[in-house]
């Protein structure tokens, strides 16, 4: 395995996957939650294109978007459509728990 081939391992928590009814959902939850402390947004949103989801987890646009809604409806997951270099882009926000 090349050195390149490892940088796109995903921690899996089978615990989320049970909490949440799904590989797709917790692989999805855990991409965000490791991105969240990397953003630069004063208010804790961050931006991810379904692109770069799916190359870093091989969940496709459709499963994304599905585990995007569960988690909208939930009340986990904060969505705004906001510019990011100049084009319309979905910002994410994992709420934690107070």
């Amino acid at each position: 395995m090349s050195e390149q081939d490892s940088k796109f391992y995903v921690m899996f928590y089978p615990e989320m996957a049970h909490r949440f009814g799904s590989i797709a959902r917790a692989i999805y939850l855990q991409n965000l939650i490791y991105w969240s402390d990397k953003g630069h947004r004063e208010d804790g949103f961050i931006y991810k294109k379904k692109e770069s989801i799916e190359k870093e987890t091989t969940l496709t646009r459709y499963q994304q978007d599905s585990c995007r809604k569960y988690f909208e409806k939930k009340g986990i997951l904060e969505i705004k459509l906001l510019k990011a270099n100049g084009a319309p882009t979905l910002h994410y926000r994992v709420k934690t728990e107070s």
